[in-house]
């Protein structure tokens, strides 16, 4: 994510996140980073192995779209690929999805929609302002492109 009193761009590492004990600046860290949570630190079910400092994924509910975004380390695209990640992905898959919900891997500008029955590769789908350019068809598992809304 972007975080604007930092000039941190989007899909780069912050200058203040050491990789091995997290964030240098935690006690005066800007407004954007103290208002935002990733599910590994508001959902107590999750092992300590979603740690993002572990598992180099950071989840995120987005709940308008019920979707569970992953956010992968740019330096370990195949993470989520990994067990025990892959089965524990899965498993939310065939759990949201009777709910209209969507576990989507974000790789960079690369999304890819995990479905009940496999996945699905939809390319490069992020706009300038980093939201996902994608809408769900209805009446079976497919996610396309779609217009911003």
């Amino acid at each position: 994510m972007a975080i604007r009193e930092l000039d941190k761009p989007r899909l780069t590492w912050c200058s203040h996140c050491d990789k091995k004990r997290g964030c240098t600046i935690y006690e005066t860290r800007p407004e954007t980073c103290r208002e935002f949570y990733c599910s590994w630190m508001t959902t107590p079910e999750l092992g300590d192995h979603w740690k993002p400092l572990v598992s180099r994924m950071v989840l995120v509910h987005d709940r308008p779209r019920n979707w569970l975004v992953v956010h992968i380390d740019s330096g370990r695209t195949d993470a989520w690929r990994a067990e025990p990640y892959l089965s524990d992905l899965r498993a939310w898959s065939r759990y949201m999805a009777p709910k209209g919900g969507r576990v989507m891997i974000f790789q960079g500008e690369r999304v890819i929609a995990l479905l009940t029955d496999g996945e699905q590769d939809l390319g490069p789908r992020l706009r300038e302002d980093g939201v996902a350019e994608m809408a769900r068809r209805r009446g079976d598992e497919a996610v396309t492109p779609s217009n911003p809304s």
